[in-house]
């Protein structure tokens, strides 16, 4: 295989947990040319860091023409997916409407697959289609491949902060509500961290998390915690690469930060983690079953104590 695209939609999560799935394929064909139809954001973890050479914005509007039976094909788009060896597409499609476009394509390998993922964990269902190329694996977790340039950012973004302690990554927010720990016991349990005096701490905000964040800073003992507020993803994988923890929720954040290899620690409630969770042993889950709120502040901190005890001294401690 020369070229292949993977074509993916979704949520920052939803990429990550398809990494697995990439790869398999850049292990197969180190030397293909592999491009995501997709969104550039997310894909920027990707492109020139080992998955990706190339990304193309799936916000086009003659693709749109792919999901109508029997459309008159923009015939640029026809080429483009002409030009690829093998397709792997996990768009919805359920009557396949996407599919028999795409056939008449003519490309020389097609797979499509659900988005929707029936196999735990996620990562593993969306390796599954690979089989027909006799791809497979038991390892599902999401690793991330760094340029020394974002590596070098981060390091220069985080240069204020106490080499000496453990810096502590926190993401207060996620895409929903319902998935989200109650503030005030976030407010809890970084005013008594905070004011024990043993950790840093990094405050992770994306667009949806600003009232959140405001929130929380508004009633922060003492100076003034780091902010990484909307930083580009492969910067953000960075900073969360330096940390000795994470804690976060049902998010893409929380993905982000496991892949890094950042021990993390995911607080869960109305989704199931043996599906969502991001797959590995430096990642601690705690669990409620619907009730966000019935994860405590000590059981937090227990899993942070214990967590933060376990791991190995940080580089930046080591300085």
């Amino acid at each position: 295989m020369d070229s292949i695209l993977f074509i993916r939609g979704g949520a920052l999560g939803d990429f990550i947990v398809t990494l697995p799935a990439l790869r398999l394929v850049r292990e197969k064909w180190p030397q293909a040319h592999i491009e995501l139809l997709g969104y550039p954001r997310h894909a920027a973890l990707g492109v020139d860091r080992y998955y990706l050479n190339a990304v193309r914005s799936v916000d086009t509007g003659p693709l749109a023409g792919f999901f109508i039976p029997n459309a008159v094909l923009d015939p640029d788009l026809v080429d483009y997916f002409g030009d690829f060896d093998l397709v792997v597409s996990y768009f919805y499609d359920p009557d396949q409407i996407f599919y028999q476009n795409l056939k008449r394509c003519n490309m020389p390998n097609l797979i499509t697959f659900s988005p929707v993922a029936g196999l735990a964990p996620a990562a593993k269902h969306f390796c599954a289609p690979l089989s027909e190329l006799g791809l497979g694996t038991d390892d599902y977790s999401s690793r991330l491949h760094l340029t020394a340039e974002d590596k070098a950012w981060a390091v220069e973004f985080l240069k204020e902060l106490d080499p000496s302690r453990p810096t502590v990554a926190i993401h207060p927010g996620s895409g929903s509500e319902k998935k989200n720990w109650p503030i005030d016991r976030w407010v809890e349990l970084c005013q008594r961290r905070v004011l024990a005096g043993k950790e840093n701490f990094v405050v992770i905000s994306g667009e949806a998390d600003d009232e959140r964040t405001q929130y929380l800073l508004a009633r922060w003992p003492g100076k003034t915690p780091l902010v990484a507020r909307h930083l580009p993803l492969p910067h953000l994988a960075a900073v969360l690469a330096e940390c000795g923890l994470f804690i976060g929720h049902d998010s893409g954040v929380t993905h982000l930060a496991a892949a890094t290899g950042c021990p993390s620690i995911a607080l869960f409630g109305p989704t199931d983690p043996a599906m969502w969770a991001p797959v590995g042993s430096h990642v601690c889950v705690l669990e409620r079953h619907g009730d966000m709120a019935a994860i405590s502040v000590d059981e937090v901190c227990a899993a942070m104590d214990q967590t933060l005890g376990a791991a190995p001294p940080h580089p930046r401690q080591r300085e």
